[in-house]
C-alpha cells in the first residue's frame, strides 16, 4: 500500500513544474523596477539640465521617454500579472488532479479517518493560495 502524499510534497512537485513561469515572472519584475526608476532621474535631469538652460527641447525629450518608459512598465505588471494568475491557477488544478485543492479536501474529509492529515494540510495549502492576490480574481472568474 503507498503513502498518501504530502500536501508538501504536492505542492512542491507543482511548483517545480511551472517553476519557469516563475522564473519569468520574477524577471519581469526586476524589469518594472528598472523602469520604475525612470521617474526618479527625469526629476533628477530637469533639475539638472533643464531649469538652469531653460531647456525646454530637453524637457521635451525627457517627457517622451518617460512616458514611453511608464507604458512598458504598466504593460510588463499586466503581463506578470497574468502570468502569474495562470501559473497559479494551473497549480491549484494541477495538484488536484483535474480537480481543485478544495474540492480535493473536501472529498479526503468524506474518506477515512486515515485521511484526516492529509485533507488539512491541503486545506492549509489551499489556503495559502488564496492568499495570493491574483487568486482571488481568478476565484471570482472561476464562480
Amino acid at each position: 500500500m503507498s503513502q498518501p502524499a504530502t500536501a508538501t510534497s504536492l505542492f512542491r512537485g507543482v511548483l517545480l513544474a511551472r517553476s519557469r513561469l516563475f522564473v519569468q515572472a520574477a524577471l519581469a519584475a526586476l524589469l518594472a523596477n528598472v523602469l520604475a526608476l525612470s521617474a526618479a532621474f527625469y526629476s533628477m535631469q530637469v533639475y539638472d539640465r533643464v531649469i538652469p538652460t531653460q531647456g525646454v527641447s530637453t524637457l521635451t525629450v525627457l517627457t517622451i521617454g518617460v512616458l514611453i518608459a511608464a507604458a512598458l512598465e504598466l504593460l510588463v505588471k499586466l503581463s506578470r500579472s497574468y502570468v502569474l494568475e495562470n501559473a497559479v491557477k494551473g497549480m491549484d488544478i494541477g495538484a488536484g488532479g483535474g480537480e481543485t485543492l478544495r474540492h480535493r479536501a473536501a472529498d479526503a474529509t468524506a474518506g477515512s479517518r486515515d485521511q484526516d492529515g492529509l485533507a488539512r494540510e491541503i486545506v492549509t495549502d489551499a489556503n495559502h493560495f488564496s492568499a495570493l492576490p491574483c487568486v482571488h480574481d481568478t476565484a471570482d472568474k472561476l464562480h
